[in-house]
């Protein structure tokens, strides 16, 4: 589109957002609100973008590149931010919309722009009231008659329910001379930018609409209620590529914009993927279960409600269901880690197991392990952090206190209930338990003096 001038008008402070920040540098969970808008419109491949700031100037202009600016150093309404856009203007063509309005896809401005007249723009029918102006139009030919902003509309033309998304485009002489007809006689006291439709209509040039029926796509952002309603779209969005990728998604998740997830995979219900997550092919992760910044390799299993932060996950290994895997754990391929199993900083090689209720601190377990329920490494003296390795088919049997630093030998065993605190050689037993002892009736006898 060689011969197309693009115009964003971004000046407003957006008081409603509750914050002092530029209304389109307030961020959606995937970006500012005009860098949505920003990525739209490179995608038409314009000659000029021209990019209207005022409030907060030296912030918006600090987070753009590429484009032209222009200084609405007065906020005199939309239709006055064109006249000073209109200043920077060296296209025959401009197009021209708004830069908090995230969710507008470049097919449809393609569509809009390539059917457009002298003058056009883009209509919504909505289901809902909107602040929006309505279309007026003749009610027996439906010919356009103008746009009014919703503030001035009266009790029966607020009933209206086809709408202006803002999203004009222009024939730059036709502009130049509209702007310069209309003036601030209304409601507001504001030059209105779609006054220029009605000194078309009086013109007598052809006025052309591109109707949509509502589907989000032209949902501006003035609150912070709209701001959700936006993040919600976008996360729909997400969604449905990766089911058209071929995820299964068993109930409402929330994937993080920066996640990536393998064909085959399944998502359960509640279940949160944030931050750098990635999950190869054929992962399942069961409901409830919170995984960021790691990665989880082909045939992974999560099951219900475990955490995962910081790690990696081999091809074919298992965890949970409620298992807590913190920051550095590493578990190679088919490891099992069970029940109530916490890691961190730990390595499991090659299936090594950790079926349930065990603490893994600071340590590396060797190929085919094995760790017996309620092992706890203890890495911490109180001053610094200390390290347990447990090599190759060790067995650790249950209620076990492994003291670091320490070393469990290839193949040796670890009889329960034991506190290890020095060193096992290969293929040796050890255990700490005092001898057991066996009185015989002496049960029977305590009961009989308890109740005389």
């Amino acid at each position: 589109m060689s011969d197309l001038s693009v115009v964003i008008l971004a000046a407003g402070k957006g008081t409603r957002m509750g914050g002092e920040v530029p209304k389109v540098l307030v961020e959606t969970d995937e970006g500012t609100l005009i860098s949505h808008v920003l990525k739209t419109v490179k995608a038409l491949n314009p000659k000029e973008i021209i990019v209207v700031t005022g409030y907060g100037r030296e912030k918006v202009e600090a987070s753009i590149s590429g484009v032209k600016f222009a200084y609405q150093k007065e906020q005199l309404g939309t239709g006055h931010a064109a006249m000073v856009a209109l200043e920077k203007v060296e296209n025959k063509k401009v197009l021209i919309l708004y830069g908090d309005v995230p969710l507008i896809k470049p097919e449809t401005l393609q569509c809009f722009i390539s059917g457009a007249k002298c003058l056009s723009f883009i209509s919504e029918i909505v289901s809902r009231d909107t602040s929006y102006g309505r279309v007026i139009r003749d009610s027996i030919s439906g010919k356009v008659l103008g746009i009014k902003e919703r503030k001035d509309c009266s009790s029966s033309e607020a009933l209206i329910n086809e709408v202006n998304s803002g999203v004009y485009v222009v024939d730059t002489e036709i502009l130049r001379k509209a702007l310069s007809s209309i003036t601030p006689k209304n409601a507001q006291g504001e030059y209105y930018l779609t006054d220029i439709v009605s000194y078309a209509v009086d013109s007598e040039i052809e006025v052309g609409t591109f109707t949509q029926y509502e589907n989000g796509e032209f949902f501006g952002v003035n609150t912070l209620d709209e701001l959700a309603e936006v993040n919600k779209i976008l996360l729909e969005r997400r969604i449905k590529r990766f089911e058209r990728e071929g995820v299964v998604f068993r109930g409402a998740s929330y994937v993080a914009p920066t996640v990536s997830i393998g064909k085959g995979s399944v998502v359960g219900a509640s279940v949160e993927l944030l931050g750098t997550t990635s999950l190869g092919e054929g992962v399942v992760v069961e409901s409830g279960s919170l995984i960021k910044d790691s990665k989880l390799h082909d045939n992974v299993t999560v099951k219900l409600s475990c955490r995962i932060e910081e790690s990696e996950i081999k091809r074919g290994a298992s965890v949970g269901p409620f298992a807590n895997l913190r920051a550095g754990t590493l578990l190679e391929e088919d490891v099992k880690i069970g029940n109530f199993v916490e890691t961190k900083k730990a390595h499991l090689k090659k299936g090594a197991k950790a079926s349930h209720l065990t603490y893994l601190g600071d340590c590396e377990v060797g190929v085919e392990a094995n760790i017996g329920a309620g092992t706890i490494t203890c890495n911490y003296d109180g001053f610094k952090k200390h390290k347990t390795v447990i090599e190759d088919g060790a067995f650790i049997g249950s209620n076990t206190s492994l003291v670091a630093p320490v070393k469990i030998g290839k193949g040796a065993i670890i009889g329960a209930g034991s506190a290890i605190t020095k060193d096992v050689p290969q293929d040796s037993l050890s255990l700490t338990r005092a001898e057991q002892k066996v009185v015989p009736g002496w049960a029977k006898k305590f009961r009989e003096k308890v109740n005389g």
